[in-house]
């Protein structure tokens, strides 16, 4: 059992439900496991799209007891999980006003999107953070799974957070546009990114992947 399914299991609030993501029994825990465990006692700032209870931020606290913990959520009720060496932004995460003031928080050590799964949300996001990711620092995309390509006319402020998953609302449930345009980041040699240099590797875990900044 990893250091972070420890803290999951048996500090209150810390029950984050990224240990409910296995495959085969390999779980998120073993693969953030293999990138924090050797800096996991630094002086870290990690940020976390998708807040919900608040239960991941706690972890992330529990786990790097020097690092300042930072989440942005679009539920203006997150920020209740506020706390110390816990900052909680409140807005949509392609809302450039809001990500202007995540930005002045860093550079960031590590920034994890498990926030609205829309593949156009996502990728605009990482356009806009992955510039201000540390020398060798993260940038993690979860649940590689359930990227949603939502209709034009549906409102994500009422689906998300606790969207429910019913045929009404993943009527495009095809992650195959976001697995496209995360070979394209690092093979295109159009790609923004690419041409600065800025793209070391990309790593794919099950239901998650690790863009690794040079």
């Amino acid at each position: 059992m990893t250091i972070l399914e420890t803290i999951s299991k048996t500090i209150p609030g810390c029950n984050s439900t990224k240990i409910q993501h296995s495959y085969k029994g390999f779980n998120f825990f073993d693969t953030y496991s293999q990138y924090f465990s050797k800096v996991r006692d630094g002086n870290l700032k990690l940020l976390e799209i998708g807040v919900d209870t608040g239960a991941s931020l706690r972890l992330w606290k529990n786990y790097l007891p020097n690092s300042n913990i930072y989440g942005l959520d679009i539920d203006h009720a997150c920020k209740k999980y506020e706390e110390d060496r816990i900052k909680i932004f409140i807005g949509g995460q392609t809302d450039n006003s809001i990500l202007n003031e995540v930005i002045k928080e860093g550079p960031y050590d590590a920034i994890i999107d498990d926030g609205s799964h829309v593949n156009k949300f996502t990728i605009e996001t990482f356009n806009k953070l992955f510039p201000h990711v540390t020398s060798k620092g993260l940038y993690v995309i979860e649940d590689l799974h359930c990227c949603y390509e939502l209709l034009e006319d549906l409102n994500v402020r009422k689906i998300w957070p606790g969207m429910s998953y019913s045929p009404s609302v993943n009527l495009n449930n095809n992650p195959q546009d976001f697995k496209d345009w995360i070979w394209r980041i690092f093979d295109d040699q159009n790609n923004p990114h690419n041409q600065k240099g800025d793209i070391l590797s990309l790593q794919l875990w099950p239901k998650i992947c690790f863009i690794i900044k040079v």
